[in-house]
């Protein structure tokens, strides 16, 4: 699955979740060990309050004033009541339905009443129960003051990490963005730019620094193919020729026999057609290297692809094929000429060597979305669905029945010319019986 967020907002929202996880636990464990110290804090004032009762109800000191309200104990509450059921004394503000509940549960225990919670201790002694409550309103109060403190503090602070996390992270991954657009603007034509190295000792510029010495070998063994490809073609055009000349004296001799004219003649064609590979190699090395032309004029493309009417009506003649044609006039790009007249010159070929007998062609030149459109159709054997992606690259051949009609190299100079000129080639559709290719070659702007 395709991640929508980039690295660095994701850093930030990983540390901003794993903060707010550790500040809800950290704040839980706060809360639940403040009620409990409280808690248990009050529990111990209840016991000893109970106990002092007990004691002066011992020595026979207990007197009405003991349940007045005391101003320095205003939350506390006392309850005395004899076993028999009626209440010998009660604190004013200690509601009698919270001590009935606490009378009936002897211990600790919390109590509600009307308005109010309490914290309530009850125990028997000689015939007596004693209840002594708190009220928690105060201890409630505090409680709900922390949790809303914390409540407020958990995303404040989660906020403010992701922030600080989103600002590091940038200048933490600055290096790479850096490292990137550099290397999207490294191509075939220029391999000799590197990527930018802040600092050798980290993992980042550790990890540029791999990536640099990568491109030095990959610039090196380019060059090498590429200077390779060049002699070699250099090299192989001279014998070719010398050979091609030997083999035209020895036909031209009239003492041969008919078995080894047609020899000789049949070896002048591998000749010729080796000749024609090695200028397509040759025209593609000079494309790797950005070479290709210098010299780009104005080309009426409308009169060009006219022109080249001529050529398919001689190269479809022998297999009577049905052309149709419709040309926009007046359409003008701005490109090399000769190139141009290779570009169609092989496609026109092409969907008349890969046609059938008594089989069509269809071409169209037309404006469209600001770009010169030319689509060529033709009937005959459909190209594979596997084999669409690799139709452009160089050598390949659909099949081995191809292989001995031509190089596997035309498609790969159509798409260097149409990218030299800023435009594009594709294999637009490929249905039963039915080929389709289109270039879009960008219009000549008006001056």
């Amino acid at each position: 699955m395709k991640h929508l967020l980039t690295l660095r907002v994701r850093v930030a929202v990983s540390v901003a979740a794993v903060t707010a996880v550790a500040l809800v636990l950290l704040a839980s464990g706060t809360w639940i060990y403040v009620y409990l110290e409280d808690l248990e804090a009050i529990d111990e004032h209840l016991v000893g309050e109970t106990l002092e009762i007990r004691a002066d109800l011992a020595k026979g000191e207990i007197e009405e004033d003991e349940f007045a309200a005391d101003p320095f104990e205003p939350r506390l509450g006392l309850a005395v009541i004899s076993s028999a059921g009626p209440v010998l004394g009660i604190t004013p503000s200690f509601p009698i339905e919270v001590v009935d509940l606490g009378a009936a549960d002897f211990g600790f225990s919390i109590q509600s009443g009307v308005n109010s919670r309490w914290r309530v201790y009850s125990t028997r002694r000689e015939g007596v129960i004693f209840v002594i409550g708190h009220n928690l309103e105060e201890f409630d109060d505090v409680l709900s003051d922390l949790a809303s403190i914390q409540i407020l503090l958990v995303p404040l602070v989660s906020l403010s990490t992701a922030w600080i996390s989103w600002l590091v992270a940038g200048r933490s991954l600055a290096p790479i963005r850096e490292a990137t657009e550099t290397a999207a603007n490294i191509g075939i034509n220029d391999l000799t730019a590197r990527l930018p190295i802040a600092r050798l000792d980290d993992e980042i510029g550790q990890f540029t620094a791999v990536l640099n010495g990568m491109l030095d070998r990959i610039e090196k063994n380019y060059l090498q193919a590429k200077r390779f490809a060049g002699d070699a073609s250099h090299e192989l055009s001279t014998p070719l020729t010398i050979i091609k000349g030997e083999l035209e004296k020895l036909v031209a001799k009239d003492s041969l026999p008919e078995a080894a004219e047609d020899g000789i003649i049949s070896a002048q064609q591998e000749v010729d057609r080796m000749h024609l590979i090695i200028d397509q190699l040759l025209l593609l090395a000079r494309f790797d290297a950005g070479k290709a032309s210098e010299d780009f004029q104005p080309v009426d493309l409308s009169e060009l692809v006219d022109h080249k009417t001529e050529d398919i009506d001689l190269l479809s003649a022998k297999i009577s094929l049905k052309i149709t044609r419709r040309i926009t006039p007046g359409i003008s790009i701005q490109g090399d000429s000769s190139q141009l007249h290779r570009l169609f010159l092989n496609l026109f070929s092409n969907a008349t060597k890969y046609n059938t007998t008594h089989g069509s062609i269809g071409y169209e030149l037309a404006v469209r979305d600001g770009f010169a459109h030319f689509s060529i159709s033709n009937s005959g054997p459909t190209i594979p669905a596997a084999d669409k992606e690799h139709i452009f690259e160089r050598f390949f051949q659909v099949d081995e029945s191809r292989a001995a009609s031509g190089s596997g190299l035309g498609l790969s100079i159509c798409l260097e010319i149409a990218r030299a000129h800023g435009g594009t080639i594709e294999l637009l559709a490929t249905t039963r019986g039915f080929t389709k290719f289109l270039v879009k070659l960008p219009l000549l702007l008006a001056t």
